[in-house]
């Protein structure tokens, strides 16, 4: 299926490079085609940082500043199995920038948003940010920095207050190594046991 994945969050959780991880992902061991489209026009260096990564795959991206450039770059890549959306990071408490990230959801199309979340930051804060991002309403979530963590039991209390599966664990800054799909044998075994399998 063609499919359309936004990744959303808060700042320097980790969005640019997971998208990374999932794009190599998707074209190197699922032979689908790929192409990246960033709506991050407010960091410096972000579009540079996501274009490194698309050069060296040797894939299609895109900047986006407006909602009109948004629908007519998806549809330039109509043909394309899998078109990747990095978004800027919002705060948690901005609920004006956070309802912007609805333009990323066109009414007509698919799409798969993943809200992505750092478990290095306090619980306190990735509860926060689980509603604070509730309104754009993501379909899972994805945990980035693993490597950094030493606790995973928080791992379950964001995902009894979302109510959202997990689809990703990221573990790591190699692309596209430390990226692993989720299931919920595998999501309750690296809360129980608490290490990565």
């Amino acid at each position: 299926k063609k499919r359309i994945l936004v990744f959303a969050g808060p700042s320097g959780e980790g969005k640019t490079t997971t998208l990374a991880k999932v794009a190599a992902r998707s074209l190197f061991e699922e032979k689908r085609s790929v192409a990246v489209i960033t709506t991050d026009t407010y960091r410096i260096g972000a579009a540079e940082q996501l274009r490194i990564y698309a050069d060296i795959m040797d894939i299609p991206m895109e900047v986006v500043s407006e909602r009109r450039g948004f629908r007519e770059i998806l549809d330039r890549f109509s043909d394309r199995d899998v078109i990747l959306v990095d978004t800027p990071g919002r705060s948690r408490c901005d609920e004006e920038r956070i309802g912007k990230l609805k333009e990323c959801r066109p009414a007509d199309i698919p799409v798969e948003v993943n809200l992505v979340l750092s478990m290095t930051s306090s619980v306190e804060s990735t509860m926060d940010a689980v509603r604070g991002f509730d309104g754009i309403d993501y379909d899972s979530i994805i945990f980035t920095k693993l490597d950094d963590s030493r606790k995973f039991g928080a791992i379950y209390d964001v995902i009894d207050s979302a109510g959202k599966p997990v689809s990703y664990i990221a573990n790591g800054q190699n692309v596209p190594r430390d990226l692993k799909k989720m299931d919920p044998a595998g999501l309750a075994r690296l809360i129980i046991e608490n290490r990565v399998h």
